[in-house]
């Protein structure tokens, strides 16, 4: 690692609050239970609030179910976007990454998380070795609302097949899903994210389970800084149960 990158992720490690590193250390040192103490034995299978109603099973490649999408009209949003962003990064990753929405930047440059959530999001992924081109990257939505609003049930209904196809495509061993508005895509309940943040669920994508956590969204850490440690105890527990899956990352 060359010297640039080392200063950039010191400060990274600055910004959100860690005052030591922990390469070789357990993560109970860290006052935090381990992973498996906090995935239960028989996880149950959590169904999204809503069901798949456009039947995309004959599509087996991102790109066809790309295409399939840019020729999609019945959601509104994407009269008012500039682009369709759809994804990116390693096809046949085996961690993604699902956030809320597109913002400015990313429908103006067609690409997802490049604004400046999208920008902690990634140096955050980056300094536990998720780095972009490593993994896949994507949104409950294909477009940006306008505004910068959240996406309402409905939109996020009508993108919901794609997604899922999608994901059924990559098959992932881990989905990390970003924040409290794509999260109410995969799992019921108004709990708060503080409290469903750290732990692990096993999602249900078409009667086939996916092992999923849930992190804060980059634009609450940047409002609220007190979090950034939580965030970094977050992805330290991603790390390691990566290591204890060996995921290839």
């Amino acid at each position: 690692m060359n010297s640039n990158k080392i200063i950039n992720l010191v400060k990274f490690y600055q910004s959100i609050g860690v005052d030591y590193l922990a390469e070789s250390m357990d993560i109970k040192q860290l006052n935090t239970p381990s992973v498996d103490s906090r995935v239960e034995k028989n996880m149950p299978k959590i169904e999204p609030p809503r069901s798949t109603t456009l039947n995309l099973k004959s599509i087996n490649t991102l790109n066809e179910l790309k295409e399939k999408l840019l020729n999609f009209d019945d959601c509104s949003l994407k009269k008012t976007a500039i682009n369709t962003v759809f994804g990116a990064g390693d096809e046949s990753a085996e961690i993604m990454v699902i956030g809320e929405a597109p913002g400015a930047d990313e429908d103006e440059q067609g690409e997802p998380f490049v604004g400046r959530s999208g920008k902690l999001l990634m140096a955050s992924l980056a300094s536990v070795g998720l780095l972009r081109e490593k993994i896949f990257i994507t949104n409950t939505i294909f477009w940006r609302p306008p505004g910068n609003r959240n996406p309402t049930p409905e939109e996020m209904q009508l993108c919901y097949p794609f997604l899922a196809r999608m994901i059924e495509i990559i098959n992932p061993k881990m989905i990390i899903i970003v924040g409290k508005v794509a999260t109410s895509d995969f799992i019921k309940g108004d709990m708060p994210i503080s409290k469903m943040r750290g732990k692990w669920y096993n999602i249900d994508i078409n009667n086939k389970g996916y092992l999923a956590t849930i992190v804060f969204h980059p634009s609450y850490l940047l409002r609220n800084s007190s979090q950034k440690k939580a965030m970094w105890l977050d992805l330290l527990e991603i790390k390691d149960k990566i290591q204890s899956m060996e995921i290839k990352i």
